[in-house]
């Protein structure tokens, strides 16, 4: 659910309860906070090939819908203002069509369409909303559209967009976990931030004394956090979430049996905005938590002392989990013309120029691997370690109920870490679980 500005505590600190949970991060929306990027000209509008017509293999005016174009994309009120001041006109004056940005949740308006409402013609959901929406058949393919996705688009991305071959999405932004630390409180206790998980104990428990008795965090809440963290703890370790009862996935688990009492705390309840808290508090020195808290911990909160770098190997490599908001075009009957032009605008929002605005002005993380370098200044250096984690990332699947492999994986990580639950034991339960939901 997205939420309005967020409230500034003491000290300059942002009131933490307003931000969103995880999966539907809130952008930044203070255009005080925004640098100023490149506008959107005309002539840029034109060197980039007709916003995405050309793509699409039928010239810039050959595809211009008769009516407008329904795009829902859950936006605040600062992100709405620049998208329709700066990137939706140059489109709708090449394409002669006006596009109305539908506002609301994405679960809001699926939930909608389950009930019967008619479809918008482009919609923007969570990646983990396109299992169910392919299969109940509210999505149809986008495979005919050429140049969707675009090269440049960060490819651990693309197996969620698929299945069976088909892809039905396409990437909007991302979001990735990064492991952010304390230079000052790392400093103190004498250790680097650890590049291999074989290195993180030995880091916990020299930090265990300087931050607040416990230095070292993982996220451990239920409602996903958990479950995210032993999923690419499972990867770095070589084994495969889905079916966690490989040799991998055994691996992971005695480690994090092994890690669990050097860990914070607050591990236990870590998610978004209580693992932002202790960072800014300096309550935890080390953490993973998703790119975009930077404007909370660097921007509104100043902790200038503050980094983040990918986060630690394992045996198999580093391993963060993609998520990120995708565009997908709905079944509404046999509007050719109109879903063309939907593919177009997905085509427009898709590329460089576009995807360097939204991270310039938003401080969006792009899908695209060359608009990097457009990052904000303050936010450069977690810039470039999200780029390095989305390298080296991967997304599951687009399953039909990702929620049932979150409590499944949430379980076995806090049955291990926390209740003293024997890794064997904790990853057959969750085997057993998830195996429905494949």
């Amino acid at each position: 659910m997205r939420r309005g500005p967020r409230a500034v505590g003491r000290g300059g600190i942002p009131a933490l309860g307003g931000i969103p949970r995880a999966r539907t991060p809130e952008a930044i929306h203070d255009p005080r906070l925004i640098t100023q990027g490149p506008r959107l000209t005309r002539r840029r509008f034109v060197a980039l090939g007709i916003a995405g017509a050309a793509a699409l293999g039928g010239g810039g005016r050959a595809a211009r819908a008769p009516t407008d174009l329904r795009v829902s994309l859950p936006l605040n009120a600062y992100e709405r203002a620049f998208l329709g001041r700066d990137v939706v006109p140059p489109f709708e004056r090449e394409h002669g069509a006006r596009i109305e940005l539908v506002g609301g949740s994405a679960e809001d308006v699926v939930r909608e369409v389950r009930a019967g409402a008619p479809p918008p013609d482009l919609l923007a959901v969570d990646l983990e909303l396109l299992g169910p929406l392919i299969g109940e058949g509210l999505v149809g393919e986008i495979d005919e559209a050429g140049g969707l996705p675009p090269g440049e688009t960060v490819p651990g991305v693309l197996p969620a967009l698929e299945r069976g071959g088909r892809r039905y999405a396409v990437p909007l932004r991302l979001n990735v976990w990064v492991s952010f630390y304390n230079e000052v409180l790392l400093g103190r206790a004498g250790v680097t931030p650890p590049e291999r998980w074989d290195d993180l104990p030995a880091v916990a428990r020299a930090l265990g004394g300087i931050a607040g008795g416990g230095g070292v965090a993982l996220q451990g809440a239920l409602n996903g956090p958990a479950g995210q963290s032993l999923t690419e703890l499972i990867w770095a370790f070589g084994g495969d979430p889905l079916a966690p009862v490989d040799g991998g996935a055994l691996a992971a688990g005695t480690f994090l049996r092994d890690l669990a009492p050097a860990l914070a705390p607050l591990s236990r309840e870590a998610k978004i905005d209580t693992t932002t808290a202790a960072l800014a508090s300096d309550r935890v020195a080390h953490a993973p938590n998703w790119a975009f808290v930077a404007a909370d911990l660097l921007l509104r909160g100043g902790k200038r002392e503050i980094a983040a770098y990918a986060g630690p190997a394992g045996p198999a490599g580093r391993a963060r989990l993609i998520s990120g908001t995708i565009l997908t075009v709905p079944r509404r009957g046999d509007n050719r013309a109109k879903r063309e032009l939907a593919l177009a605008f997905a085509a427009y929002l898709c590329s460089r120029p576009i995807q360097e605005a939204l991270a310039g002005r938003l401080a969006w993380t792009p899908m695209r691997r060359d608009a990097f370098a457009a990052a904000p200044e303050w936010q450069a250096g977690v810039a470039t370690a999200a780029r390095e984690a989305l390298e080296n990332g991967r997304a599951l699947p687009p399953l039909r109920d990702r929620k049932a492999l979150d409590g499944a994986l949430d379980d076995a990580f806090r049955d291990i870490a926390f209740a003293g639950v024997p890794p064997r034991d904790a990853l057959d339960r969750a085997a057993m679980r998830i195996r429905v939901v494949r």
